[in-house]
This record gives C-alpha cells, sequence and structure tokens, in this order.
C-alpha cells in the first residue's frame, strides 16, 4: 500500500514520538514533584528546574539518535531484501534469455533486468514475424485446430483454396469447425486418425472445378489440437492420367503397323516370291505401315520438342498466301485422288508475324486433315479475315463440308491422340497428334486455335496471329508523298 521511503518515515516518525512522549512524562512528574515541596528556597527549585531541562534535552537527542539508527537498521534491512529479490528476478531472466553473467546489484541490477526482459520481448516478436512470413508464403494450405476442431489459425493458401467454402459461411473461419468448412465424410475419418498420430488422405474438395487436395494431419500435444497442411494435388493426377494415357495410346498405334509389318515380312520369307503381284502387295503393305510408324514418330517427337521448349522459332512477316500455295502443292497428289477441290481466299500481300517453318506446318496439318475428313467430291476452303474486334489480329480459317464434330467433342479434339472414331481415323492414316502440334505450335507463337461448325455441314479450323502493317504503312507514305 505504502513506498519503501514512505514506510522507513513512519517507522522513525513512531520511534521519535515514542522517546518524546517518555520525555514529557518525566518533565511532568518532576514538576509535580517540585510543586509539592514548598519548603525549597526559589533558588533551589530554579536549579532544579534547569536540571529537569537538560535532562529532558539529552532524552529528546538520544531518543532522536535511537530513531536514525532504527531508520538505518529497517533501511538496511529492506534493502537486503529487495537486493535478493532483484537477483532472483536476474537469475529468472538469465534463464529465459540463457545467459550466465552475474548481474550488478542495485540500480544497475534493475537496468540490467529490464533490458533483458526488452531483449527477451523483442526476440519472441521477430520469431513471431518469421513465423507469420513463412505461413503466409507456403503454397500449402494451413490450418490450426483448438481440441475441439475449431478453427484457429488459416494462411493465405488456405483462404484461397478454400475460398468457395469460405464464401458460403460468410468468410469468417475463425471459431468455426473444420468440417463445417470442409465437407467430406473422409475428413472427418482423416480427424480422428489423427489424434493417435500422423495421418494423411486425398479428398475432393467440392466447387467449380472440382479438386483433388492430398490432407496431412499432424497432432499437437501440447493442447490436444492438430494441424491440416492441405496440398492440391489435381494437376499432379491429371499429368499422371496424361501420361498413362500417353502410353497406352503409342502402343496402340504402334501395335497395329508393327503387327503387319511382322506378319508380312513372315510371308514373304516363306514364300518363293514366284507370284510377283502377290509379292509387290505385300510390299507396299510393308511401306505403308512403315510410313505409318516414320510418321507417328516424326510427330511425337515433334511434340516432344514443343513441350520441352527445344523448338526454336523465328518470328517475322511471312507471306500467307505464299505459305498457302505451297501447302496446296505439297497435298497436290492426296486432293486428286479424292476429286477434291480447295478454295483459296487470301489477299496476296497479307503478312502475318510467324515462323515461317511451323505456318508451313500448321497450314499442312489442318488442311490435311480437312482432306483426310471431307469425303470424295469434298470442296476445302483456306480463307484469312482481319479481326473486327482486334484489328491487329488475323485469323486464318480452314473449312471443309465433311460430317463435323458432335459438339461434345470440339474442346477436346486437340488433345494428343484424341480420336471420335478410332476405326475411321485409322483407315485414313491419322496419327492423333496433328491437331495437338497445331496448338503448340500456335500457343508457342502467342496465337489462339479454336474450331467451330460450318454450314450446312462440316467443321471450321481456326487460329490466329498478330497480323503485320508493313504494307498498309508503305502505301500510306506512298499516298501522303504523292499528296
Amino acid at each position: 500500500m505504502f513506498g519503501y521511503r514512505t514506510r522507513l518515515f513512519i517507522v522513525a516518525l513512531a520511534l521519535f514520538l515514542s522517546a518524546a512522549g517518555a520525555v514529557g512524562l518525566f518533565m511532568e512528574a518532576e514538576l509535580q514533584r517540585l510543586a509539592q515541596r514548598s519548603d525549597l528556597p526559589e533558588v533551589e527549585r530554579l536549579e532544579r528546574l534547569e536540571q529537569v531541562r537538560d535532562v529532558s534535552y539529552q532524552g529528546l537527542a538520544l531518543g532522536l539518535v535511537l530513531c536514525v539508527f532504527a531508520a538505518l537498521l529497517v533501511s538496511s534491512a529492506a534493502a537486503l531484501m529487495f537486493s535478493r529479490t532483484m537477483r532472483t528476478l536476474i537469475d529468472f531472466s538469465d534463464q529465459v534469455s540463457a545467459k550466465t553473467r552475474t548481474p550488478p546489484s542495485g540500480g544497475a541490477s534493475v537496468q540490467r533486468l529490464s533490458e533483458r526482459l526488452a531483449d527477451s520481448i523483442e526476440e519472441l516478436a521477430r520469431d513471431r514475424d518469421r513465423l507469420a512470413v513463412v505461413l503466409e508464403s507456403m503454397s500449402d494450405a494451413v490450418i490450426a485446430l483448438d481440441a475441439r476442431q475449431r478453427i484457429t489459425l488459416f494462411n493465405a493458401a488456405a483462404e484461397v483454396m478454400l475460398a468457395e467454402p469460405m464464401l458460403a459461411v460468410g468468410g469468417q473461419t475463425h471459431g468455426m469447425r473444420v468440417t463445417e468448412l470442409i465437407r467430406s465424410p473422409k475428413i472427418i475419418d482423416l480427424l480422428d486418425q489423427g489424434r493417435e498420430g500422423p495421418a494423411s488422405a486425398e479428398i475432393t474438395l467440392s466447387g467449380e472445378p472440382p479438386r483433388l487436395v492430398s490432407v496431412q494431419v499432424t497432432p499437437r500435444v501440447e493442447d490436444a489440437g492438430a494441424v491440416l497442411v492441405l496440398h492440391d494435388i489435381t494437376e499432379l493426377r491429371k499429368l499422371e492420367t496424361v501420361r498413362r494415357d500417353f502410353v497406352t495410346n503409342v502402343s496402340h498405334e504402334l501395335r497395329t503397323p508393327v503387327s503387319v509389318i511382322l506378319a508380312t515380312s513372315e510371308t514373304l520369307l516363306s514364300d518363293d516370291l514366284s507370284d510377283p503381284p502377290r509379292a509387290r502387295r505385300f510390299i507396299e503393305a510393308l511401306n505403308r505401315n512403315a510410313d505409318r510408324i516414320s510418321r507417328l514418330i516424326a510427330d511425337l517427337l515433334d511434340i516432344s520438342r514443343l513441350e520441352a521448349g527445344g523448338f526454336s522459332l523465328d518470328l517475322e512477316p511471312v507471306s500467307l498466301f505464299g505459305i498457302t500455295l505451297h501447302v496446296i502443292d505439297s497435298l497436290e497428289d492426296k486432293i486428286a485422288a479424292r476429286a477434291q477441290t480447295v478454295d483459296v481466299d487470301v489477299d496476296i500481300d497479307l503478312l502475318v508475324i510467324a515462323d515461317s517453318k511451323a505456318i508451313d506446318q500448321v497450314l499442312f496439318n489442318l488442311l490435311d486433315n480437312a482432306i483426310k475428313y471431307a469425303g470424295e467430291g469434298g470442296a476445302l476452303t483456306v480463307r484469312a479475315i482481319a479481326d473486327a474486334a482486334d484489328p491487329d489480329t488475323l485469323r486464318v480459317e480452314v473449312l471443309d463440308d465433311g460430317p463435323g464434330l458432335p459438339p461434345e467433342h470440339r474442346q477436346r479434339i486437340f488433345e494428343r491422340f484424341y480420336r471420335i472414331d478410332d476405326g475411321r481415323s485409322r483407315d485414313v492414316g491419322g496419327t492423333g497428334l496433328g491437331l495437338s502440334i497445331v496448338k503448340h505450335l500456335i500457343g508457342a507463337m502467342d496465337g489462339r486455335v479454336g474450331v467451330r461448325p460450318n454450314t450446312p455441314s462440316g467443321s471450321i479450323f481456326w487460329f490466329e496471329l498478330p497480323a503485320t502493317q508493313e504494307h498498309d504503312e508503305a502505301e500510306d507514305t506512298e499516298e501522303e508523298t504523292l499528296g
């Protein structure tokens, strides 16, 4: 209640008042005794009064000395107790900060103690900030739970991963049960397993589109809570599926021509080749299937280089009309064999920013695909049109009047080995990689690719690339000069 100095003052004052009271009682008693002795001469009575006064002064002086002495004793005892308390606090501070230096005593001890405590608080703040930075920079979602499975911590990655469920519950997650946010029967079983030790499982999160996440649960012994770490493995599982499908498709594509080559070669070896027309048919079959394997391997190598970024592109203004005529000349035999016609609607002066070899490969694959599926006597068209919404973009379209594509297949037609009809695709000699190569090449040139239905039948495969304005600028300059 009172301070240290106040207590010392009260003790000294009490001692002084006690001494003063004793002196006062002594003087009163002597005065009464002198008053009762009336026979004493006046001179002797005055001498006795002076003696009483002197004794009183001596008593007050002695009382004052005793007060000072008592105050010093009390002060020394209090200082000793305070010093011991400071040493205890400093020792505790040394244990906290893992320091073994012996601090000085007195006022310096208090200062040293405050400095130690400030250092400890600052270090704890730094640790907290480092932990917060690590949590916020993690790509995995981290959720901390208490003993009742209520959320106590939620990092930024968790907010992104669980944005849709959070929106459904109003965006407030602190104090909410995790099963209200992640609605999956597996999460309940996983949390039960996590009470005994680390556990993991794969859970599908609802949303558009659904995502597959790997959930790791680690129990916290100190408060019976748990820490959940969620890692999105949707793309990983897709890549694994693509890899399995790729191996399956390649094996399937190679099996047929290899079987034909093997059977044909065995027949030729067992025959005396005395029938030249028959032997020629076998040799043509060997050549046809060997060519199919060669084209498949070439396409696989091309798409592998494109996906690995090893395909070097030299983007420059290219004459689209010249490239189109070159591709039609390369496919002239196929076009003539099917009695098809090709109409070219491309401006002779039109330039497009592209790699000449890449754009040649794109037009070759698209036109070859149209030839295969247009049928006998089909009509094909290659045209280039400017994008009305973006004048700096040029759209090139390859049209056919074949059976067309069902709507459910248009989104996947550019995938590797994707076919609508496996039997028909093999009959026309496709490898299933041509359109996938087109997509990768156009993407490498910062373009877009797509397909839409033709009217009244058939398909329109298109791609967009940046157009060059060199020709238009030259005409504008010439007009300005003439003007």
